[in-house]
């Protein structure tokens, strides 16, 4: 059971890890590509 509850807590860090670098990749891309901030909106 203990070692479901790691797995479980492994898998959110990942999963969250994973949207931080991509929040920050757009955030990136927004800054050095303006141009795609009309096509976000």
């Amino acid at each position: 059971m203990q070692q479901l509850a790691l797995f479980f807590i492994f898998l959110i860090l990942v999963n969250t890890k994973i949207t931080f670098s991509s929040v920050f990749y757009v955030l990136y891309y927004q800054r050095y590509h303006p141009d795609l901030n009309t096509y976000y909106q």
